[in-house]
Order: C-alpha cells, then sequence, then structure tokens
C-alpha cells in the first residue's frame, strides 16, 4: 500500500490510442499500489492490444489481442458486481453467450526474458559482495 500514490509525469505512456478517456491520476483499483511498485522497481510492462466491443448496451469490456492479432480474451469489467448488480450481471452474461466454450487446446506462449537466470545470478553475487563489504 505504500505505493497508492501517483506523482506528476513519473510515468510517460503513450495512451493517444486509447478509444476512451483514462485518468492518469486514478488510484481506483485496489491492486494499482503492485502496478506502481512492479513500475518503480524498474520492471518492464507488456501492452497487449486491445479495443472495447461495440455491441450495443457494452461498451465496457475488451477484446485482448495475442502478440500475433488473434483473440485472447474479452476482459469484462467490473466482474467481481457479477450476481451482485443486475446491470453487470445481464451485460456479462451477453458476453458469455456469445463466447464458444468447446475445447480448443493450444500451446501455451510464454513472454520471458532469455536472460533472466544469469541477471538473477549477478544480482545475488552482488548483493553478497555488498554485505561482505559492510561488514568489513
Amino acid at each position: 500500500m505504500q505505493n497508492q500514490y501517483i506523482k506528476e509525469g513519473e510515468f510517460s505512456d503513450d495512451l493517444a490510442r486509447l478509444a476512451f478517456d483514462f485518468d492518469k491520476t486514478s488510484l481506483y483499483e485496489p491492486y494499482y499500489c503492485f502496478y506502481f511498485w512492479l513500475r518503480r522497481k524498474g520492471e518492464k510492462i507488456f501492452f497487449l492490444e486491445s479495443k472495447m466491443l461495440q455491441e450495443e448496451n457494452e461498451k465496457i469490456s475488451n477484446e485482448v489481442f495475442n502478440t500475433d492479432g488473434t483473440s485472447l480474451l474479452i476482459h469484462t469489467w467490473y466482474a467481481r458486481s457479477y450476481g451482485n448488480n443486475e446491470k453487470h450481471t445481464t451485460r456479462i452474461d451477453k458476453v458469455l453467450d456469445k463466447t464458444d466454450f468447446k475445447l480448443n487446446y493450444k500451446q501455451a506462449i510464454i513472454f520471458k526474458d532469455s536472460l533472466f537466470g544469469i541477471k538473477m545470478r549477478i544480482l545475488k553475487i552482488g548483493k553478497k559482495i555488498k554485505m561482505r563489504l559492510t561488514q568489513v
């Protein structure tokens, strides 16, 4: 929770391609602090392309695309309200009704840093050296 704040101009994300207005100062979601912590630690965030569903009365959920342009998932925002809020339950049910749930196994796509193991070993050695130097 110590990272649940925003500094003016801290992140230089280009949001011009978004199809909606996004408040860069929003602290609405409780997981934002984790996201900000990751960014402040220098972790890279891999943003996927997406587009809002355009069906009538929808325009809340968005389809997210894989790196090859194929549909990966539909994110139905406010899903935590499902079963508690009639508007969102009905909206999400309409999305689910249009979804084909047949078994469609695909090989997992893993996005990883091929140098991660080496970087971790270097960091570990660096920490050990630093600890020994401070003990002297």
